[in-house]
């Protein structure tokens, strides 16, 4: 709804779902300026109803930093995964191992 607030959060896991020490994370408005504003911290303050784009950047000691757009949409907010092009990997690699392919 319009004026209204919400706080997106996340967090940066490697492969083994463990969380990343370090990794910061920094949310910025990437259109939608009538629709609201988010600050770094990502608390969203609503301009208007609509969709307001936003991109996620992820950034961890000695690792590409990962950057994905979300949007945010009164009562259709949800869970996002970011991998990392290592993590996707390194994922890849052990589901293999798994199936007996390595």
């Amino acid at each position: 709804m319009a004026e209204d607030t919400l706080r997106f959060s996340a967090r940066v896991l490697d492969a083994n779902g463990q969380v990343v020490p370090g990794a910061t994370i920094r949310f910025i408005a990437a259109g939608g300026r009538f629709e609201g504003t988010v600050e770094p911290s990502g608390l969203v303050r609503s301009g208007s109803t609509g969709t307001l784009p936003v991109t996620v950047v992820a950034q961890m000691p000695n690792q590409p930093t990962i950057t994905q757009r979300i949007e945010g949409r009164q009562g259709c907010l949800g869970r996002s995964r970011l991998r990392s092009p290592a993590g996707d990997r390194r994922e890849r690699h052990r589901e293999a191992q798994e199936r007996g392919v390595l």
